[in-house]
C-alpha cells in the first residue's frame, strides 16, 4: 500500500478535482456490469421485456460498445445506449423512457459515497479551493450532480464536468482540456485524484495537472477476480463482490490498515462465510440441536454462524465454544501408556522431534532430570525416526520412577477434560456437531471418544477440508472444500491453503494449556494472545472487515434457500494472494508463523527478504530457506530488492524447469516442451514483478471520517472468554 499525505497549501494550487465512480462514490453491487443485470430483473418483474435479466445484461452492454464504436473519440450518452438497443425492439417510446429511467432509478439505489473521501474533500474546500468533479460516463450529468449531494458531497459552488456532456473524455485528455479552458487554470494550478492509471494520472499529467492515484475504492483484484464468477459459477458473484468492498471500507475508513481490511474482507470474508453457511444449512437438514466450535479456529466461525443462523433459519441450534487444544487433548490418547499411545505419541506428539530431550519435554518432563537416570543411554545410539521415539515413550512408561509420574499426570489431563466435556453439555444425549478448520480428523476422533465414553450421542465432524490418512475416522464428518479421505469436493486444492485458512482464522486469544478451577466450573487457563503475525490493531480491522462482510451477506439468504457453490473461485483467491502478492500483503502474511509442535509456541515466519546468502544456498544445494508451503517463496521475492529478486527469480525458475523436463523426459513433444517454457516465462515474470497499490491518499491535518457507512452489528451469545474484543 502506498500513503501520500498531499500539502494542500502549496503555492499555486487553486483547484482540486476528483474522479467519481470508485474514488469518491461506489455501487454496492460490485461491478458496473451487475447493475445491468438488476435492471434486467425489475424490468422482468414490471412485464416490460420478454427476456431474462442474463440476456439483458448481454444485450445492454453489447449496445454500449456498439454506439462508442459509431462514435470514435467521442462520448456516449444513456439516451444514445438504449435508442442502440431498440433497434432490436422497436419498442414505444413510452416504454424506452420506462426502461432508463429504470437503470437511473438502480444507479441511485446502489450508490454509496466511499468512506474517507468526504473527509478529504470537506479539507480541500476549508483550505480555500475549488472543487471539481471530472468523469468518463454515459450518464446524464444532472443525475450525477443529484447523486453527489444526496450522498453530501457536492457544495454550490462546485463544478462537474462529465464526458457524456462535453463529448470528450479523460482517457483521451480531452475532458481534461475543457476543464482547464473552462476554469481559466493552467495545468500547474490543479490537483486531480481518481483510481485509472491511464485516465486519472497519466492522462492528466500530459496536461501538467498534479495527480494522484486513489485505488481504495475501486474494486481489488480479489473482488475482481470474485465478480468475474459470475458468469461460470455462481449468478450473485459480483454482488459479492460488491459486498466485499463495502465491508472492507466500512472496516477501514482511515486507511490505516488497508491490507487487514483487504484480506478480511475480500479473502476471508467470502470464503470463511460460505463455510459457515454450509455449515448451519447442513446442521440444520441434519436436525442437530447444538454445535461445538473448537478452539482457536472456531473461534472466527462461531461468530460468522451468529451472524448468518437467523438468515438461514438455524437460530434454534445452540451454538457454544469449546476450549482445547492438542495439548489439552492428547493425554486422552496417551494414558493406557501402551503400543497404541506409544505410536500415537511418535506420530502425532513428538513428530517434530529431532531429539530425546524434545521428546520429553513433549511429555512434561525436563531433560536435566531425566539424564540423571540410566534411560538416555538406550536412547543415543538410535536413529530419529517414529519407532525410536516410540520407544522412548514406552521406556519412560515401563520405568517404576517415571512411568508413575507419567501415569498420574496423563490422568489428571484426561479427567479434567472429561469434565469439562460434562460441564459443557457434551455428554447428554443431545445431536450436536463440532466445528473446525479440519484436515486429517485425528484430534476431532480423541475428542469424540471422550464425549462418548461420557455418555454423549456420536457428534458430527464438520471440516472446511480433510486429508487423507491410513485410518478411516471413527465420526462421521462432513467435509466442504475437499475431502481426500472418501473422494469427494475439489480434487485439487493448492498446498498453501490451510497455512493461508489458518491465518485467516486467527483467534482473538491464546492457546488452551489446561483448566482450572472457577467459581465451581471449570475454564481454561490460556498463554498470551498468540497474534500469529498480526498485530492487535490490524487483526480487529480484518476482524470488523470479515463480520461486515458476513452482515451484507445474511440480508440476502433464505431459510429454504442452498449455499451457492463458490469453491473453485475461492481455491483461486487464495492462490491470487500466494502467488501474486503484493508488496504491503507480503510483510504482512511473512510475519505470521508456523505451528509444528503441539506443545511449543509458533516461531517460524513464513517468509524474510532473500540475502545473496540464499542465493549461494540455492545454487549450490538446490534449496530455499524452507520448504513450501512452510516457506512463502513468492512472499519472499516481494520483500527483496530488485537484484535479488530477479537472481533468485531465475535461478528458482530455471531449477522448476530442469525439474519439469526431467519429469517429462520420455516422449517430450514440441507442443509440451513450449507449452513448459511459456508457463516458465509467465512464473518468472510474476515472480520478479513488484506490486504495490495505492489505496488511500491524505491530505495534511485531514482528520479520519466516522460513520460514513454503517453496517449493523451481529447479534451476541456469550462470547468466548478473555477473547480481545473488536468493535
Amino acid at each position: 500500500m502506498i500513503q501520500r499525505c498531499v500539502n494542500l497549501e502549496a503555492p499555486g494550487i487553486k483547484l482540486v478535482s476528483f474522479d467519481v465512480f470508485d474514488t469518491v462514490i461506489a455501487r454496492h453491487c460490485g461491478a458496473p456490469e451487475t447493475i445491468f443485470r438488476i435492471v434486467g430483473e425489475k424490468l422482468r418483474a414490471q412485464n416490460l421485456l420478454p427476456i431474462g435479466p442474463r440476456a439483458f445484461e448481454r444485450m445492454r452492454i453489447e449496445a454500449e460498445r456498439c454506439g462508442r464504436q459509431h462514435r470514435g473519440a467521442g462520448e456516449i450518452t444513456l439516451p444514445e445506449i438504449y435508442t442502440e438497443l431498440n433497434r432490436l425492439w422497436f419498442l414505444p417510446e413510452t416504454t424506452l423512457a420506462q426502461m432508463l429511467n429504470c437503470e437511473l432509478e438502480t444507479e441511485r439505489e446502489n450508490l454509496f459515497a466511499i468512506p474517507g473521501m468526504r473527509t478529504l474533500i470537506q479539507r480541500a474546500r476549508r483550505s480555500g479551493k475549488r472543487i471539481a468533479f471530472i468523469s468518463d460516463m454515459y450518464l446524464p450529468e444532472d443525475f450525477i450532480c443529484s447523486v453527489l449531494a444526496g450522498l453530501d458531497l457536492w457544495r454550490e459552488g462546485d463544478r462537474l464536468y462529465v464526458s457524456s456532456r462535453w463529448r470528450a473524455s479523460k482517457a483521451d485528455g480531452g475532458l481534461f482540456r475543457i476543464v482547464l479552458e473552462q476554469e481559466q487554470l493552467g495545468g500547474e494550478a490543479v490537483i486531480h485524484f481518481g483510481d485509472s492509471l491511464h485516465a486519472d494520472v497519466l492522462s492528466a499529467r500530459t496536461h501538467g495537472i498534479r495527480a494522484r492515484q486513489i485505488t481504495r475504492g475501486a474494486l481489488n483484484r480479489f473482488e475482481t477476480a470474485l465478480g468475474q464468477a459470475e458468469a461460470t459459477t455462481f449468478e450473485q458473484a459480483g454482488t459479492l463482490a460488491g459486498y466485499s468492498r463495502r465491508a472492507r471500507l466500512a472496516a477501514d475508513e482511515t486507511g490505516d490498515h488497508s491490507v487487514a481490511a483487504r484480506l478480511g474482507a475480500s479473502l476471508a470474508g467470502p470464503m470463511l462465510t460460505a463455510y459457515a453457511e454450509w455449515v448451519l444449512r447442513a446442521a440444520r437438514k441434519r436436525k442437530l440441536q447444538q454445535l461445538y466450535f473448537l478452539a482457536r479456529d472456531g473461534e472466527a466461525l462461531l461468530r460468522l454462524c451468529e451472524v448468518l443462523a437467523p438468515a438461514v433459519g438455524a437460530e434454534g441450534i445452540e451454538l457454544k465454544y469449546f476450549y482445547g487444544s492438542r495439548e489439552v487433548w492428547s493425554p486422552a490418547a496417551l494414558v493406557n501408556m501402551d503400543e497404541t499411545a506409544g505410536a500415537f505419541f511418535a506420530t502425532q506428539i513428538a513428530y517434530t522431534a529431532s531429539t530425546w530431550e524434545h521428546c520429553v519435554e513433549y511429555l512434561g518432563f525436563t531433560a536435566a532430570d531425566i539424564k540423571r537416570t540410566a534411560l538416555p543411554v538406550n536412547w543415543m545410539a538410535k536413529g530419529r525416526t517414529s519407532d525410536w521415539k516410540k520407544q522412548i515413550f514406552l521406556d519412560l512408561a515401563a520405568d517404576s520412577v517415571w512411568g508413575p509420574r507419567l501415569q498420574q499426570r496423563l490422568a489428571a489431563k484426561a479427567v479434567l477434560l472429561a469434565r469439562y466435556v460434562r460441564e459443557q453439555g457434551l455428554a447428554d444425549q443431545v445431536p450436536c456437531g463440532l466445528v473446525d478448520c479440519g484436515w486429517s480428523g485425528t484430534w476431532t476422533d480423541i475428542l469424540g471418544d471422550v464425549i462418548t465414553a461420557e455418555g454423549g450421542m456420536k457428534p458430527l465432524v464438520f471440516f472446511i477440508g480433510r486429508r487423507k490418512r491410513s485410518a478411516p475416522p471413527r465420526y462421521e464428518t462432513l467435509a466442504w472444500m475437499f475431502d481426500h479421505q472418501t473422494g469427494g469436493g475439489l480434487k485439487h486444492v493448492p498446498d498453501c491453503f490451510h497455512v493461508v485458512a489458518e491465518f485467516l482464522l486467527t483467534a482473538g486469544h491464546g492457546r488452551t494449556t489446561g483448566f482450572e478451577e472457577g467459581e465451581g466450573r471449570l475454564r481454561p487457563k490460556l498463554e498470551a494472545v498468540d497474534w500469529q503475525g498480526f498485530n492487535p490493531d490490524a487483526w480487529r480491522v480484518f476482524r470488523n472487515a470479515l463480520l461486515n462482510f458476513a452482515r451484507l451477506y445474511a440480508g440476502q439468504l433464505h431459510p429454504d434457500g442452498e449455499a451457492a457453490d463458490l469453491r473453485i473461485v475461492l481455491t483461486e483467491l487464495v492462490v491470487l494472494l500466494w502467488e501474486q502478492p503484493t508488496v504491503a500483503e507480503a510483510q504482512f502474511l511473512a510475519r505470521h508463523t508456523i505451528g509444528l509442535s503441539p506443545t511449543r509456541a509458533n516461531t517460524k515466519t513464513l517468509a524474510r527478504p532473500y540475502g545473496w546468502n540464499d542465493a549461494l544456498r540455492l545454487a549450490a544445494r538446490g534449496q530455499l530457506p524452507g520448504y513450501p508451503p512452510f516457506w512463502w517463496h513468492a512472499g519472499a521475492q516481494a520483500l527483496s530488492g530488485s537484484a535479488i529478486r530477479m537472481t533468485l527469480g531465475i535461478m528458482w525458475e530455471l531449477r522448476e524447469l530442469l525439474r519439469a523436463l526431467r519429469d517429462h523426459r520420455a516422449g517430450l513433444e514440441a507442443r509440451r516442451l513450449t507449452q513448459l517454457l511459456s508457463q516458465s516465462a509467465k512464473h518468472l515474470q510474476r515472480g520478479c514483478a513488484r506490486r504495490e497499490e495505492n489505496d488511500f491518499c491524505r491530505f495534511q491535518g485531514a482528520q479520519p471520517e466516522r460513520g460514513a457507512e454503517t453496517i449493523p452489528p451481529p447479534p451476541t451469545v456469550a462470547p468466548p472468554t478473555t477473547t480481545v474484543a473488536y468493535d
